[in-house]
């Protein structure tokens, strides 16, 4: 990870923001103490790495499937 890279673990998104074509960051639910708390989280970069059956659904969710020609695999 880059120098001031930050990592978030075992968030489950609900939902990708956008500005415009640039995803800006997520809404997730973060557990805690035995319960879910929202939370909204907001970055110049963004990567979203939810696995190979979470991340097309958060995809198509968003409209991406409309909106790109083509998605860069990592």
């Amino acid at each position: 990870m880059r120098q001031g890279a930050l990592l978030f673990s075992g968030y489950r998104v609900q939902k990708l923001l956008f500005e415009g074509s640039h995803l800006v960051g997520i809404h997730a639910d973060v557990p805690r103490y035995g319960d879910e708390f929202p939370l909204t989280i907001r970055a110049k970069k963004t990567v979203l790495a939810a696995g190979a059956l979470h991340t097309p659904g958060l995809l198509i969710q968003a409209g991406l499937k409309k909106k790109l020609k083509h998605v860069v695999a990592i």
